[in-house]
């Protein structure tokens, strides 16, 4: 249906002569990657995405096996936790982002944006009851403006004809963290979420490395905001 919608009725933004002519080149993932990163402060800023996704991508990975195992949560308390992301998402998106970035500009906000999210990560890996996942949760909706304020410096680095060609980089980008997270979160819970194993008892490991990952991510933001501004 989306598919559909997009095809017949979503109107094409971009003016007839900026557009490119169609090749089977094109759909290459990685040949669309590798002309976008060409680009000054590209191969920085495609990192830094590729950093959040890594991080991102925990939370569809292991909410509910770590929510069920550390505090006992039913099914059904963790389908109400989903809805309630879906409400922050939606509110964080819909209106916070819209009073954010105008006040403090893209570049802070996905700057103080970045590092708040590698804190909450962090702190999602500390809570040791229910209730503190719902208030890290709320705290954690007010950095999600950094993501929209990162891909709009983004998508001003590169000339409307390739804005098509950038999107499906950050696709790309997004579908390899969507592998890679899943397996390392999985086995870090695994591993340190168990009592009785000599190694030390961290339940919290997964959110650990999302919280580092996306620290990592921040420092690159970091280095590279001083040429935006």
């Amino acid at each position: 249906v989306n598919f559909l919608f997009g095809l017949l009725i979503l109107p094409e933004s971009l003016a007839p002569e900026k557009r490119q002519r169609f090749s089977w080149n094109k759909l290459n993932p990685f040949h669309s990657l590798l002309k976008v990163i060409k680009r000054p402060l590209m191969p920085q800023l495609l990192l830094v995405v590729f950093f959040l996704q890594l991080a991102g991508q925990t939370h569809p990975s292991i909410w509910t096996l770590y929510t069920e195992t550390r505090f006992g949560w039913t099914a059904a308390q963790v389908g109400i936790s989903l809805a309630v992301v879906g409400l922050l998402s939606a509110f964080a998106q819909g209106y916070l982002t819209g009073v954010i970035v105008p006040r403090l500009g893209e570049v802070r906000t996905a700057n103080w944006g970045i590092l708040g999210e590698a804190i909450t990560f962090s702190l999602f890996g500390f809570a040791s009851t229910g209730w503190a996942m719902y208030l890290i949760l709320i705290v954690s909706s007010v950095f999600w403006a950094a993501p929209p304020a990162l891909q709009s410096l983004i998508t001003k680095q590169v000339p409307d004809n390739e804005q098509g060609e950038l999107q499906g980089s950050i696709v790309s980008l997004t579908s390899l963290a969507s592998i890679v997270t899943p397996l390392v979160v999985t086995q870090l819970f695994s591993h340190y979420g168990t009592l009785g194993k000599s190694q030390p008892y961290l339940p919290g490991a997964p959110y650990y490395f999302a919280g580092l990952v996306c620290f990592i991510g921040w420092f690159v933001f970091l280095k590279s905001k001083s040429k935006f501004e």
